[in-house]
């Protein structure tokens, strides 16, 4: 008798051990995606989300798995005033599966919700998450290191693709959070890996491609749209009258070098650019790449002995910037006598101003660092 209650207590042990080893933990092993074996993913089946929030202060990590902490807050994005949200998994039905074709299984619904997506705990800072949602982009909270999508951080690339239904999203770069938030937004399949930009290939704008005058009239006392764009440099000026004569518009012209005369230098060559009463902004921000090595020649009329008198990244060149060096070499003497430069800034540079009155520039070149 003894004999047989303990058998039967050991079966009941054993019960006990394996109905506990069958439940699904959130783990910290990557789970393998197909077409994406170096993929560690967040798919949310089984995973038993079910997290409401009332502080719209983002609170503690709620859940943790494939690298990621989750952190939430309510947002009344519905405008009911119900003072809480939510997130919680549900299981897909034919509703939910018309929203997004790429769904499966389980996936992550948020009602009036945001949730901070935490990758600090992977290894490599350079990488790429991707996820599948129902609702385009601009119809749900979707920031980057606290910034919007649509200006991500410095070297961040973000890409969405039209499914049958719904969007596949790709972040990648250096970044460390991803926050999403709405109502009746839902995501599946949040992977992470490894991501290694493509070399970055340096170019050049030496103003060859056409003849073009662009006008900046004396009324523009700030940058307008973007009127030329290169290799993902855009252009925009705006009018200083360094000239004196107020009733003159500005102009940023580039043609052949007859049309500049004397401004000829050793290294200018083709077309030249020329700027008259403006200041010209050249926007970097658009390169995936964050480091840069930018540099050109000018033909300087006002015979500054050191033309550090650009603005890079909001400031004078001449305080230099924080992260940024820059070195200035002589060309020596341009035909009319005035001095000639070949300019080199290096840094994390989004933005650089060419200034001048009647100032000629040739070889805009850009490289990655």
């Amino acid at each position: 008798m003894n004999m047989r209650l303990s058998k039967l207590s050991t079966v009941i042990v054993c019960g006990i051990v394996a109905l506990t080893s069958c439940e699904k933990e959130p783990t910290l092993e990557p789970t393998p995606q197909t077409g994406c074996p170096s993929c560690a993913c967040n798919e949310f089946d089984s995973s038993g989300i079910n997290q409401s929030f009332t502080s719209a202060a983002y609170g503690s990590v709620f859940y943790y798995q494939a690298y990621t902490e989750m952190t939430g807050r309510y947002v009344d994005y519905s405008m009911n005033m119900h003072g809480s949200g939510s997130v919680d998994v549900i299981t897909l039905d034919p509703i939910w599966e018309a929203e997004c074709s790429n769904y499966t299984g389980e996936i992550l619904r948020f009602s009036d919700a945001d949730v901070m997506f935490d990758y600090s705990d992977y290894t490599n800072v350079s990488k790429a998450v991707s996820f599948d949602a129902n609702l385009d982009l601009g119809d749900f909270l979707f920031l980057i290191d606290g910034l919007s999508y649509t200006t991500p951080p410095a070297g961040v690339l973000v890409n969405a693709t039209n499914l049958t239904s719904g969007k596949h999203i790709a972040v990648s770069g250096n970044f460390t959070t991803i926050e999403l938030g709405g109502w009746e937004l839902a995501i599946d399949n949040m992977c992470i890996e490894d991501y290694t930009p493509a070399p970055s290939i340096p170019f050049c704008e030496e103003f060859e491609n056409a003849t073009s005058s662009t006008a900046c009239p004396s009324s523009q006392l700030s940058y307008g749209a973007p009127f030329y764009s290169s290799n993902g440099v855009s252009f925009r000026c705006k009018y200083l009258d360094y000239e004196g004569i107020s009733f003159l518009d500005g102009s940023v012209y580039w043609g052949a070098p007859n049309s500049f005369g004397a401004d000829q230098n050793v290294n200018f060559s083709g077309q030249l650019l020329q700027l008259n009463n403006v200041d010209l902004e050249l926007d970097f921000s658009a390169l995936n790449y964050t480091n840069k090595s930018v540099s050109f020649d000018i033909s300087n009329v006002w015979d500054i002995t050191n033309p550090n008198e650009f603005m890079v990244n909001g400031a004078p060149l001449s305080t230099v910037p924080e992260g940024i060096t820059y070195d200035i070499t002589s060309l020596g003497i341009a035909n009319n006598g005035d001095q000639c430069y070949h300019v080199t800034i290096q840094g994390p540079i989004n933005t650089i101003v060419l200034v001048g009155w009647e100032v000629t520039y040739d070889n805009l070149c850009v490289d990655e660092l």
